[in-house]
């Protein structure tokens, strides 16, 4: 597992190395975390990841002088693939809140990477974001500060948007019909606020309506495997 691990850092450094030495990509420069996992990011967002970095850290340590079990909530945020910022991050807060409801808010904190405090300027791209994560979840290099990992899944989409199992996929296409969505950059052609087609929109509902559980177990197993083997 050590020899897949440290493969896969020397691709991504190689890869993402070669990126940073184009002259089209000169403000970019090659930073590489605890663990040896090296990003292309913007040189002049590192001060901006840093705040944040330590921002966080010391946010970790409070709530854990408190007496809590710290957790990191793993969340997709990006547009990716077609997906909104927007919704993603309304998803997350909610799941936020309901984990910790859950388990009971003076037990447990589970980090939300979603939340705005933690943004970077607006032109940094996955790099910039996933270098600042990176070095907030290694810690010294084991992950240390964190005694969980929450993967979310369609379950908690589900759950934050409202489908119950009854006309789910007429409730995500009223969902891309709020004017308040609508205007946030659902998408945009011609100076035009467009809905996105059918095909798009029932993609939610069909994503949700699966079960994640063994999935989601054989996830969390992973990682328990990973961070034994390292500890």
């Amino acid at each position: 597992m050590r020899k897949s691990g440290f493969l896969v850092g020397a691709a991504a450094t190689a890869l993402l190395g070669a990126l940073c030495t184009t002259p089209a990509r000169a403000d970019r420069a090659t930073e590489c975390t605890a663990i040896d996992i090296c990003y292309c990011v913007e040189a002049d967002f590192k001060p901006a990841i840093d705040a944040n970095v330590a921002k966080i850290r010391m946010l970790l340590a409070e709530q854990r002088s408190a007496g809590k079990a710290i957790g990191y909530m793993s969340i997709p945020l990006s547009t990716a693939g077609g997906s909104y910022f927007g919704v993603n991050a309304e998803v997350a807060a909610k799941t936020k809140a309901r984990v910790e409801k859950r388990f009971g808010e003076k037990a447990i904190y589970l980090l939300n990477p979603g939340n705005a405090d933690f943004s970077l300027p607006a032109k940094a791209n996955g790099a910039d974001y996933m270098l600042q994560w990176t070095r907030v979840l290694e810690g010294r290099g084991l992950g240390e500060d964190f005694d969980f990992f929450y993967f979310t899944g369609p379950t908690d989409f589900a759950g934050a948007l409202g489908l119950t199992g009854e006309a789910d996929m007429e409730k995500i296409d009223s969902i891309f019909d709020q004017p308040s969505r609508t205007r946030s950059r659902f998408s945009m052609t011609g100076g035009r606020w467009c809905r996105p087609p059918m095909s798009s929109r029932s993609r939610p509902a069909m994503w949700a309506a699966a079960s994640t559980d063994a999935g989601s177990s054989a996830v969390n197993l992973k990682f328990l495997s990973f961070r034994r083997e390292f500890s």
